[in-house]
């Protein structure tokens, strides 16, 4: 494996709990975003 591995599992994961935190945010004002679009 090469050295960069680590840093984009890293960013892998990172990108994977905002996007949990963003949908769990949508699920719980869906009222918000539908005045928003």
């Amino acid at each position: 494996m090469d050295h960069n591995s680590p840093c984009l599992l890293g960013l892998y994961h990172l990108l994977d709990q905002k996007k949990k935190s963003f949908s769990l945010w949508m699920e719980r004002d869906p009222l918000y975003m539908q005045q928003r679009f």
